[in-house]
């Protein structure tokens, strides 16, 4: 198998697991009722497409809880704010730090191993930047580090802000990185 057949191969598999991490963060959208406002596919069809470019009708995908009411008592502003403000944050940071992880515990060191290189010498800039991220969130009490503010594919942090990502936010990062696997040579 050629080189390029190989590092497909890691990039497809790679994809994978970020779509079933995305997939834990679908099932908690569609467990609250900010799904509902969320997915309407006449307001965001971009963001369904650019995720699974390949699926024709991806509503069923998200729509796994077809059944759940929206709860009345709720204004869809209070219920945005519940959101952005609780699980969503923690949920969003954990699946950005388990796919820096998955980068570096395993796919880099295939990469690398495909390419005859010593890992370290594998490097690409969202990866760089998905690391601070990560220190952040992780070693800082999600504050960004002094370097998140030199971000130039994800969001920008300044110095000792909180790291905190809206769901467009989180699924235009989940976006530029999927894009970034697939342009990885």
């Amino acid at each position: 198998m050629s080189v390029e057949e190989q590092l497909s191969m890691i990039k497809s598999e790679f994809i994978l697991e970020i779509d079933e991490l995305l997939k834990l963060y679908l099932n908690y959208i569609s467990a609250t009722s900010v799904y509902l406002d969320f997915v309407k596919p006449v307001k965001y069809p971009w963001i369904i497409k650019k995720i699974w470019p390949n699926c024709e009708n991806p509503i069923p995908i998200y729509y796994e809880c077809e059944g759940l009411p929206l709860i009345a008592s709720e204004t869809t502003d209070e219920i945005y704010k519940k959101f952005e403000s609780g699980g969503h944050q923690i949920l969003t940071n954990i699946i950005l730090t388990q796919i820096y992880n998955l980068w570096e515990d395993k796919y880099r060191q295939k990469i690398a191993n495909i390419k005859n290189l010593k890992k370290d010498e594998v490097c690409y800039d969202i990866f760089g930047e998905l690391k601070n991220i990560r220190i952040s969130i992780t070693h800082r009490q999600h504050t960004a580090k002094d370097v998140c503010i030199k971000n130039n594919i994800l969001k920008k942090f300044k110095p000792g802000e909180k790291i905190i990502f809206n769901g467009y936010e989180f699924f235009d990062t989940i976006i530029k990185i999927k894009e970034q696997i697939n342009n990885l040579n």
